[in-house]
């Protein structure tokens, strides 16, 4: 099996992150129609761990143990191609042929929270450390999806708070450090064409993604968050689910934290 990486300078691969249920599935099917980007489906969050030690042990092995975090292109030109081929294997989509026959110029991987396990991509790949695309769409609307759904029915309004938090915080910690390799992707921005239009060109322009007739058509057309969701609906009587909503209002309102994360962003919690 030949390289996986592009000739010529690779760009950095691309995560598509967020809270759950936040847009991340529409995002990635909208770079996903573009001709140089390749979007891979999730990584399951329980393979993340053993991932990240199979590349240390694949960096240790290359340069030894207490030198392989030094800056070194083609390092970390392996361990870039380690991480495309994982998230290839994990997701088995036909669409990874076209990056194998050369069709595609940057890949990518969409998990939801993936912004919470950016340090470990940063450690690994140093200067080819992934950009960011961050989907974000107001908490209420996040959590009222969440809790229609059996596998997000778990979620408390204190709990989904908290995750949040460090979620924003994350992304607030890498734009603070690194702007150019975040891009906040806001999915309610998109509801008027004319906004959706530049809201979408911005996106492309930060992913370096070229569009296609299949673009313009999803633009276009734009099918609603989450609408391919097919999962099991929640068991949670309707009046718990109320109940939980007001809560999470309360929580939000009353987090000053929340508040100092969200405007460096240029985010609204409403």
């Amino acid at each position: 099996m030949g390289p996986l990486l592009v000739r010529g300078s690779p760009q950095p691969p691309l995560l598509v992150g967020g809270l759950p249920r936040s847009g991340t599935s529409l995002t990635r099917d909208l770079l996903n129609t573009t001709a140089n980007i390749l979007i891979l489906d999730e990584f399951p969050k329980g393979r993340f761990a053993s991932f990240f030690s199979l590349a240390r042990e694949v960096a240790a092995a290359d340069s030894g143990y207490e030198t392989w975090r030094k800056t070194n292109a083609t390092r970390h030109l392996r361990l870039l191609d380690l991480l495309a081929t994982t998230w290839a294997v994990v997701s088995r989509e036909p669409l990874w042929r076209a990056f194998r026959q050369g069709k595609v110029q940057r890949v990518g991987m969409k998990t939801p929270l993936a912004e919470l396990d950016y340090g470990e991509y940063e450690e690994l790949l140093g200067e080819l450390a992934p950009h960011l695309v961050y989907c974000w769409r107001p908490p209420l609307a996040v959590y009222e999806s969440l809790l229609s759904l059996a596998w997000g029915s778990h979620h408390t309004p204190e709990g989904f708070t908290e995750l949040l938090v460090r979620s924003l915080r994350s992304v607030l910690d890498l734009w603070a450090k690194a702007p150019q390799r975040v891009f906040v992707f806001q999915v309610a921005q998109t509801s008027s064409p004319s906004l959706r239009k530049r809201h979408v060109a911005r996106l492309l322009h930060f992913a370096g993604g070229k569009r296609t007739w299949k673009t313009v058509s999803f633009v276009r057309r734009w099918p609603a968050v989450n609408a391919r969701e097919k999962g099991p609906p929640s068991e949670l009587p309707e009046v718990e689910r109320k109940r939980r909503l007001d809560h999470l209002q309360v929580c939000l309102r009353e987090s000053p934290e929340l508040m100092e994360l969200v405007r460096p962003l240029g985010l609204s919690l409403d």
